[in-house]
């Protein structure tokens, strides 16, 4: 998440959406008096005695109330992901960081997502790498300015850089990377976990346009 004072700007993070790539790549713009919050904390050198409890995932309202800005001031902007994507993501993700021990496969992929992903209970269920409670309110109007996706991540880039008056030979960098083999989804994703997503992120699938 960051919160750009010299350059008006608000990115909000959003888990397995290119979000470490955007974050990387802008916060070597940032200036003092920007926050910038990682994994582990926030960088107090981007902004000294800012004793904010705000997290890499900060939603708009956590921002509202930990800093004294006008959100009018600001470009507010997140990314979004095709939930099928991001769901094998997901579970390539847990096992390179040794979080699920077995060795992946299509088959082991499916019964992670029917046991341990979809299910209500848990450190990484579902519900957490959804974009609605991030750049939407609870009655389903978006928050931010603008919504980019990871498959086009480049192009929307490029708009976010227009907008912002950044330096035109800026990249967004790869970073994080979960699935360097390309596995597609199509080719590992059963009927069951298909249907388990459809009915979970329905509402990403209507509002954003994604489809299998």
């Amino acid at each position: 998440m960051i919160v750009s004072k010299s350059k008006k700007f608000i990115f909000l993070k959003t888990r397995k959406c290119g979000g470490s790539s955007i974050q990387n790549t802008l916060q070597v713009l940032c200036k003092p008096g920007d926050l910038v919050s990682t994994g582990e904390h926030t960088r107090q050198s981007v902004l000294p005695n800012c004793g904010s409890s705000l997290d890499e995932f900060a939603t708009l309202d956590n921002v509202v109330k930990a800093l004294d800005i006008d959100l009018n001031e600001y470009f507010k902007f997140g990314f979004a992901r095709n939930p099928f994507s991001m769901t094998l993501s997901r579970y390539l993700y847990q096992i390179k960081m040794k979080r699920v021990q077995e060795i992946p496969s299509k088959e082991n992929f499916n019964k992670w997502a029917k046991n341990s992903y979809f299910v209500l209970e848990g450190q990484f269920k579902y519900t957490g790498d959804g974009t609605r409670h991030m750049l939407f309110n609870k009655e389903g109007k978006q928050i931010v300015d603008f919504i980019g996706k990871l498959e086009n991540v480049d192009t929307d880039f490029e708009y976010i850089k227009e907008k912002l008056n950044l330096p035109k030979n800026l990249k967004a960098t790869k970073d994080n990377v979960s699935n360097p083999n390309k596995i597609n989804y199509k080719d590992w994703m059963n009927e069951e976990t298909k249907l388990l997503v459809e009915k979970h992120f329905a509402f990403e699938l209507e509002r954003l346009n994604y489809e299998y």
